[in-house]
């Protein structure tokens, strides 16, 4: 069977996660310049180095050494850009040749945080992340001048705050650091004597102050926190003195003037200035898809944004005007979350780390971004057909939206919103369907244990939400059969941001009618991790028990009287497939279900194979080309996926061996 190679869409790359940062001055025009960057698993990050006028020219690193993006980034003067995107490795940019210098740091790799230090006077960096493994705060500080690790940590940051996303100098040779999810709190850092020291306690829990935001702004060794006002990290009182009459994001000071954001409904960023000498917080303008990491103020008094899509604005904040805008050349083909068939000829994806979602014409090669798809920063996650429209929902907010692919697109009119979770939905988890409603999970947000079960009738536009239906887990997978909803669960928080309560995932059954649990089925094996992965039979199901997110063990439950097994001749045949497959994925990710009952996907190295578990054969194999990223079962047929093009086999159970 030969396959349709068709082109993956391009959408425009995210800027997120990370600070517009001053990056020095341009050698020809003497401007100062920005550095901003992206986050793309497939083509590797795609960074912008943006002059005061809009002067624009683009990096791109290479995702083959994994250089998806960069949160951590800081300017060291002499043209050179440190980058961390994992704490495992730190990059050093030219920005004039383009050359990069690569440095191991003996750490794990772990997703490092906004909160990167460079420290002009001991020529340090400090690079930290929240280990997923240890569930500690991890760092490194690196010496520049000779490119050495001078020392790397572990701090215990449970119960205060686990994400390094900001840091104050406070004028004496140390920084103090904020941390946040699940609570606000804060260290001091001291890069001479190489030293942590924890401060105030616990300050303000995230869950009961949902509108507290800690500032970027340090006065007199104070930090402005809204709502609650001057913050004294070394003692924990707060001044609530001297406070705005609006609240805000508040990101840049200069003189008396403090400029802030406040994210409106849409994602959009107003503008708002704060005068210190009257405490009247005025608005000065929005900017849309922008948050306050979005902008900077040069020294010429001009606010600069370049926004998640990439659109530069040159701001006069004393005049409230655009003085000019550009978008800027930051179209990529990113990995895919969701692949939905919209026909035979027209498929639907989504890419990360964005809201916009695409079509394919695989008729005629043509791709499209057709936009965004939902409000505020994230991407969607799940997506699932019915009665001819198409259901995504989204991180970070778990709403879900209506797609009708007859109407030309134009959010929020189509895609529409057609579901709001309770505030603590964040990300959504899985989906499925019966032939009214569609079920789908969301995890509560960082730093909080479970998750929302939700159900929704197009029909009647009725939603029905359960909190927490299985305690302490978040529902990790769900199938719907036969009146009756089966679910595995996950003992972690979302992103291990959170110690686990539980021992070990379940299975369970969830009621179609009010998402309550009915039952929970222990399981023979142990594990963090429990994933329903598809049908064998009329009444039994395939799932995986999984160890730290890697490795996976099989086994069979019967859906009639919840009896799991493991370790039988046929779970040990599946594994030993697992095995032999010699896939670069996670394990529990090589077998998806094929979309027909007994049968599976199982994505090898060099090989899709298609397996028969009822009969325990193999009944069909794919070849995989070089550049195999992900694949996709979706109306009968498979889809590979490559960094540049995605290879379509139609029907592709209805051959065999």
């Amino acid at each position: 069977m030969n396959p349709l190679i068709t082109p993956l869409p391009a959408s425009r790359d995210p800027f997120v996660n990370t600070f517009l940062r001053y990056a020095g001055t341009d050698p020809e025009t003497g401007e100062a310049r920005y550095w901003f960057s992206t986050w793309n698993y497939n083509s590797g990050c795609l960074a912008v180095l943006v002059t005061e006028s809009g002067g624009c020219k683009t990096f791109r690193f290479d995702p083959d050494k994994e250089e998806f993006g960069f949160y951590g980034t800081a300017y060291a003067g002499n043209n050179k850009m440190w980058l961390c995107g994992y704490t495992s490795k730190l990059l050093c940019l030219d920005l004039e040749t383009g050359e990069i210098e690569r440095y191991e740091t003996g750490l794990e790799k772990s997703l490092a945080f906004s909160g990167f230090i460079y420290d002009e006077t001991t020529r340090t960096i400090l690079g930290g992340s929240y280990s997923q493994k240890s569930l500690t705060f991890i760092a490194f500080c690196f010496d520049v001048d000779t490119r050495t690790i001078l020392k790397t940590f572990s701090e215990n940051v449970t119960d205060r705050g686990n994400y390094f996303t900001v840091h104050y100098p406070n004028g004496d040779g140390t920084y103090t650091l904020a941390f946040n999810s699940p609570n606000y709190a804060f260290m001091r850092w001291n890069p001479r004597a190489l030293e942590f020291e924890p401060l105030g306690g616990i300050i303000y829990p995230e869950k009961e102050n949902p509108e507290l935001q800690v500032s970027t702004i340090m006065r007199d060794g104070k930090i402005y926190v809204s709502t609650k006002g001057w913050f004294d990290p070394e003692t924990g009182l707060s001044d609530i003195t001297g406070m705005p009459s609006a609240e805000a994001m508040w990101f840049c000071a200069r003189g008396n003037k403090i400029y802030g954001t406040r994210n409106t409904y849409f994602g959009n960023s107003e503008l708002y200035c704060w005068d210190t000498e009257t405490n009247k917080a005025e608005r000065i303008l929005e900017i849309p898809d922008a948050q306050y990491i979005h902008f900077a103020l040069a020294e010429s008094g001009i606010m600069l944004c370049i926004n998640i899509y990439g659109f530069f604005y040159r701001i006069d904040p004393e005049a409230k005007t655009i003085l000019s805008s550009k978008r800027l050349p930051t179209d990529s083909i990113a990995s895919m979350d969701c692949l939905e068939k919209i026909s035979d000829d027209r498929i639907l994806l989504t890419p990360f780390i964005t809201q916009r979602f695409c079509e394919v014409d695989l008729k005629t090669g043509q791709t499209s971004d057709m936009g965004k798809a939902a409000m505020r920063g994230g991407e969607v996650l799940v997506a699932i057909t019915l009665d001819g429209l198409i259901y995504m929902s989204v991180y970070t907010t778990g709403q879900l939206v209506e797609y009708d692919p007859s109407i030309r697109p134009f959010f929020p009119e189509n895609p529409r919103i057609v579901v709001q979770p309770p505030s603590n939905a964040m990300r959504p988890i899985t989906v499925c369907k019966d032939e009214k409603s569609i079920y789908y999970v969301c995890s509560n947000h960082y730093g909080t244990l479970g998750s929302i079960a939700i159900k929704h009738t197009p029909s009647t536009g009725e939603t029905i939400f359960c909190q927490d239906p299985i305690g302490d887990f978040i529902i990790q997978s769900l199938f719907y059969d036969q009146g009756r909803i089966f679910a595995g669960s996950d003992i972690h928080a979302d992103c291990r941001s959170y110690p686990p309560k539980e021992s070990a995932a379940v299975l369970a059954e969830l009621d179609p009618v009010t998402l309550g649990c009915v039952r929970k089925i222990e399981l023979p094996v142990k594990g963090n991790l429990a994933e329903i992965i598809g049908q064998v039979d009329s009444d039994t199901y395939l799932f995986a028990v999984c160890h730290d997110g890697e490795k996976a063990d099989f086994g069979f439950f019967s859906s009639s009287s919840g009896f799991a097994e493991m370790g039988n001749s046929k779970a040990l045949r599946v594994q030993q497939i697992v095995e032999d497959a010699n896939s670069a994925q996670r394990e529990r990710e090589i077998i998806r279900a094929a979309g027909e009952i007994g049968k599976f996907v199982v994505a090898g190295k060099d090989m899709i194979q298609i397996w028969d578990f009822d009969l325990m054969r193999k009944v069909n194999e794919f070849p995989v080309k070089p550049g195999f990223r992900d694949y996709f079962v979706n109306g009968g047929d498979l889809f590979l996926l490559y960094r540049k093009e995605m290879a379509v086999y139609r029907r592709f159970l209805a051959e065999s061996f």
